[in-house]
């Protein structure tokens, strides 16, 4: 029940444009309820931004409920969540994923989730996006 962190960062891509990147580590062990408040104050932060914006880290999803609550945060803000062909070094709690990365404004070139127990109990996800993506 020990809070987590919610970090969002700005990031100057230069030509005026500004990057918001919110790395999430949700609160774990709380009912969906608590989870949901815990996303919405997420959302409040970031829903004015105009300009590409990246959501990325452990949501703590493992039941239906949180899944659905984070899809509906996404679908509300126009986040596209990134696919990865190969999720099976994502890390999963009974068998539902915890790992998300979302975005929009952005192109994804390469998505891609290494073993490497080393760093963490979560295995890194590479996500190379392209930000020229916004200027077509």
């Amino acid at each position: 029940m020990t809070h987590k962190s919610s970090l969002i960062t700005f990031h100057d891509m230069g030509q005026n444009i500004k990057l918001l990147v919110a790395n999430i580590h949700a609160i774990n062990f709380v009912t969906a309820k608590v989870f949901k408040e815990e996303i919405e104050r997420i959302e409040t932060q970031i829903s004015n931004f105009k300009g590409p914006v990246i959501v990325a880290g452990d949501f703590n999803t493992w039941s239906e409920k949180k899944i659905k609550i984070l899809e509906e945060f996404a679908k509300r803000l126009s986040l596209v969540e990134v696919i990865f062909q190969d999720d099976k070094h994502i890390k999963k709690v009974f068998n539902k994923r915890l790992d998300y990365i979302f975005y929009k404004g952005l192109h994804v070139e390469v998505s891609k989730a290494i073993k490497n127990t080393k760093l963490s109990d979560h295995n890194p996800l590479i996500v190379k996006f392209n930000i020229n993506f916004i200027h077509q």
